[in-house]
């Protein structure tokens, strides 16, 4: 699943759980966020507090000059 989020979009949150209600047994989500300095900038640690509330794990990528991806992955059981 692919979601672009903004700062102002709303409860980060809220909107990762209910894109993994739509998700397939395994599958990511890509968040693109733009970057510091962008309009609309959304907090590194934001991101890793919902994402970790929502038991994904991310992996930060650079993916454009003005967006920043994030890979979320569901946590397996037994992974820290």
């Amino acid at each position: 699943m692919l979601l672009w989020w903004r700062e102002k979009d709303g409860d980060l949150f809220d909107a990762l759980t209910d894109a993994l209600t739509g998700l397939t047994s395994g599958g990511p989500i890509w968040l693109l966020t733009p970057h510091p300095g962008r309009d609309g900038h959304v907090e590194p640690a934001e991101i890793a507090e919902s994402a970790t509330a929502a038991g994904l794990s991310r992996t930060p990528l650079d993916v454009a000059v003005s967006w920043a991806g994030t890979r979320l992955d569901l946590l397996r059981r037994g992974t820290p």
